[in-house]
């Protein structure tokens, strides 16, 4: 909304006075860029439209303006912002189709072909992704996101060499840019040239020293290295500026073990053992003598021994009758392929859920369907807090796609659906009243099989209790 106002504001003419003294100039030497009083009339109703959230009549507008001058400033600003709002919302097919749009009567835009090949990026289409970073690279050549995009593109293909020359580029462009640093100290550690590596991952943790990432990096090339002093040194900076940093945890625990380098006050923190001197005494526990323990120490009965895990039940029938209130979010992912009708009905049955809809988000993954499944998404986004992802359909590939639905969402606890599953009303507040108690369970419920064959989404949208009121289906 702003880029469109301040575009509109700026070619405004100041005054009567002001056009006069440039009426010669102009006549001489019309811009391109200039807005004529026709399209700023489109521009500014465009606006309005915009301001009052009526996205589809704006872009209508807009449209017009680009028919008339396609390299309109205001009118690819538009595009711009609509396109980012849609895949914020993880509405990225109508993204990319709104910036593919506005490419039509501007190819050579620079910032639209750099947000495109974003899309493509997050859609798994690596080969367009970096064609549009390489076209916005040609109508800009001083473009830093987009050496660095295309430069995360190729390390992740390990075109390493490729990968270093882009983010020097953006480097010579832009010198302070921790993340190149980080992402090029990752391109020369791919050629195993850790030392150079080491001096990229020291400039980034300068540039920003409460980069997380960038010190477990630093600490996995000091280990390379054999500076295990300095990579244990790195390891547990990055834990205490990330908590709960699994990777770091893991490279701290791998190393601390490998070298034995057991830290008494450290040990719980960081995963390390205790160390003991060769006058410590010994206690023999169940059979086993563990050395460095005092024989007169006593461990604690092990809780969930055996597979009782009845203490975790109990502390969830605690929180619930104590009756508060439910603060964590949960993300759905559900899978889908040629399954419209299917996944129309499990849509519905999820708008039922008891569980506060403020704290659900909901992820269509979509494995290439050509049946329409855009429909019910477009549908659904009424009802739920509901993105989607796509990849082409290149054979069954369930768990890239159900990767790619995990990547977007934003949430840490993750319910996993089938597009044939109708969650019953309560299924998603009796699984997290149990993480609201613990994050040591992993959970799964049950499935009775009903045919919904007869069934409408539309009705189960008005009364979940007609499916769950179907008997059961036996095969035989």
């Amino acid at each position: 909304m702003c880029s469109l106002y301040n575009t509109i504001k700026k070619n405004m003419p100041k005054n009567k006075k002001h056009r006069t003294q440039k009426k010669t100039a102009v006549t001489k030497n019309v811009s391109s860029q200039s807005i004529s009083s026709q399209i700023l009339k489109i521009l500014q109703q465009a606006l309005q439209y915009q301001k009052a959230g009526d996205w589809q009549k704006a872009e209508a507008l807009c449209h017009q303006v680009l028919q008339k001058q396609p390299k309109n400033d205001s009118a690819l600003n538009f595009y711009k912002q609509l396109s980012a709002a849609l895949n914020s919302k993880g509405r990225t097919t109508e993204a990319l189709a709104y910036l593919q749009r506005a490419l039509s009567f501007n190819p050579n835009h620079a910032e639209m072909q750099n947000d495109l090949g974003i899309i493509f990026g997050q859609q798994g289409k690596l080969d367009q992704a970096k064609a549009c970073f390489e076209k916005a690279i040609a109508g800009k050549k001083d473009f830093v996101q987009a050496y660095y995009n295309l430069g995360i593109i190729l390390n992740g293909e390990e075109q390493f060499a490729q990968a270093i020359t882009c983010y020097q580029k953006a480097l010579s462009i832009t010198p302070n840019y921790a993340d190149a640093y980080n992402n090029l100290g990752n391109a020369l550690s791919g050629q195993n040239k850790f030392s150079e590596a080491i001096i990229n991952y020291q400039k980034a943790v300068a540039l920003n020293p409460n980069y997380a990432e960038a010190h477990n990096n630093l600490g996995v090339a000091f280990k390379k290295q054999g500076q295990i002093t300095e990579s244990i040194a790195c390891f547990k900076q990055a834990i205490d500026l990330k908590g709960n940093y699994t990777d770091a945890e893991n490279n701290l625990a791998v190393t601390l073990n490998e070298q034995r380098q057991f830290e008494p006050n450290n040990a719980n923190s960081y995963g390390g053992l205790t160390g003991a001197s060769n006058n410590t005494p010994w206690k023999v526990v169940n059979g086993y003598p563990i050395e460095g323990v005092p024989p007169d120490f006593e461990l604690p009965p092990i809780v969930g021994e055996n597979n009782d895990y009845s203490f975790i039940e109990e502390k969830r029938k605690a929180f619930v009758a104590g009756e508060q209130p439910y603060t964590l979010p949960v993300s759905i992912i559900i899978p889908v392929y040629n399954r419209k009708e299917k996944l129309a009905k499990t849509l519905a049955a999820i708008t039922h859920q008891t569980y506060p809809a403020n704290l659900i988000e909901v992820i269509v993954a979509d494995d290439g369907s050509s049946d329409g499944v855009e429909e019910v998404i477009e549908k659904y986004q009424k009802y739920l807090s509901l993105k989607s992802v796509r990849q082409d359909d290149q054979g069954y590939r369930l768990s890239a796609v159900r990767n790619l639905g995990l990547n977007l969402a934003q949430y840490d606890h993750i319910s996993i659906l089938d597009c044939d599953i109708l969650p019953t009303p309560k299924y998603l507040e009796l699984l997290m009243q149990y993480f609201h108690v613990t994050d040591k369970a992993a959970l799964m419920g049950h499935r009775r099989f009903v045919c919904t064959d007869n069934i409408a989404d539309d009705q189960i949208l008005a009364d979940v209790n007609i499916a769950l009121n179907l008997p059961d289906v036996i095969y035989f």
